[in-house]
This record gives structure tokens, C-alpha cells and sequence, in this order.
């Protein structure tokens, strides 16, 4: 089997919950504390979407390759 077929087939992800509340401001990885119409947090939204599409191309890959491995198995 392939290495990442784990990944192929986890669907799981955890939850994150900081509670520490809503005014205006977040914490980022540094502990810095910045308002949450800074620019960074723009530019992480923005790769964690690039990360979501790539997620899913990850999956259709997986998918046609084991449909590839089944038509072989005939």
C-alpha cells in the first residue's frame, strides 16, 4: 500500500476552541494579540482555503487511483 493511504481515508479533523472570548482581537501562533481586521488574518484565510482546494484534489487523486487498483483486480 501506498503511504498516505491513511490520508486517503481519514475524514476526521479536531475542533479548536481557545474561549477566550470576542472583542475585537486574536492571538496569533507568537501569542501576539492583533485586531481581526489585520491583514494577516486575510492572508491565512486565504491559504486555508488554497489548503481546503488541495485537500480535495488529494481526495479525487485517491479516489481515481483506487478505482484504477479495482479495474486492475478484473
Amino acid at each position: 500500500k501506498k503511504k498516505d493511504d491513511a490520508l486517503c481515508r481519514s475524514g476526521r479533523l479536531g475542533v479548536v476552541y481557545t474561549r477566550t472570548g470576542d472583542q475585537g482581537h486574536s492571538s496569533l501562533f507568537t501569542g501576539e494579540r492583533v485586531g481581526k481586521d489585520s491583514m494577516i488574518f486575510e492572508a491565512l484565510g486565504t491559504v486555508d482555503e488554497l489548503n481546503s482546494q488541495i485537500g480535495v484534489c488529494h481526495s479525487m487523486c485517491c479516489e481515481l487511483e483506487e478505482e484504477e487498483e479495482e479495474g486492475e483486480e478484473e
